[in-house]
């Protein structure tokens, strides 16, 4: 388990003052990471695609731990099927020779690899966000106005750090001014969005003094 109170004092200036306000607001919140497990973690990560995690991925993942193949005529369970034998899940070199080496996957663009990357315990500064992640991120004043999620084309054979988009990309964003605290700061906005600002619970929430309604 990761705890977000260690790593606190290593966010920018700018992000403190939200960063202080979600760990107030989610204390319990950690992240479970699992390095002796990486083919499960690489299995959820990537079945999550644009399903739902607890509904299907969870049952699905439980199914294949146990030995055997889900009974679903899914996308995601047969992408994962083809690509299995291009699979190579240990870890090599540095942490961006991994996640090129992921992202040389089919069906493999940054949201996955930063998961995996992130639930395995190789690195927590790759957030992996979602579009949950980038409207309460927008909302709060952690990310800008039309910032984007990475993408394949532009992540592959390339570093954050050297990249021409960081200041443009919520990855980038949250690796140059958050650190090793990138994807626990996802996990809370994608929680604050689907749990508050999706159900338009903006009265109750403990976060509405900061937010900028976009």
């Amino acid at each position: 388990w990761m705890d977000p109170w260690d790593l606190a004092g290593l966010v920018s200036r700018r992000l403190s003052p939200v960063v202080e306000a979600l760990l107030e607001t989610f204390p319990w919140l950690r992240l479970s990471v699992s390095p002796w497990d990486r083919t499960l973690v690489f299995y959820a990560a990537f079945l999550s695609r644009n399903t739902d995690y607890y509904a299907n991925v969870v049952p699905w993942v439980r199914k294949i731990a146990s030995g055997s193949w889900p009974r679903s005529g899914s996308y995601q369970l047969r992408q994962l099927r083809l690509i299995e034998p291009e699979l190579s899940l240990d870890p090599r070199g540095d942490v961006w020779e991994e996640r090129d080496s992921l992202l040389s996957v089919r069906w493999v663009g940054p949201k996955v690899a930063h998961a995996f990357l992130t639930f395995s315990g190789r690195c927590t500064s790759l957030a992996p966000p979602d579009v949950h992640a980038l409207r309460a991120g927008a909302r709060l004043g952690l990310l800008p106005r039309g910032c984007a999620a990475p993408t394949k084309s532009w992540c592959l054979g390339r570093r954050c750090p050297d990249c021409p988009r960081v200041s443009a990309c919520a990855s980038g964003i949250l690796f140059r001014e958050a650190g090793p605290l990138a994807s626990w700061i996802q996990t809370c906005l994608y929680l604050l969005d689907r749990e508050m600002c999706s159900r338009s619970l903006c009265d109750s929430c403990p976060l509405k003094l900061l937010c900028e309604g976009l």
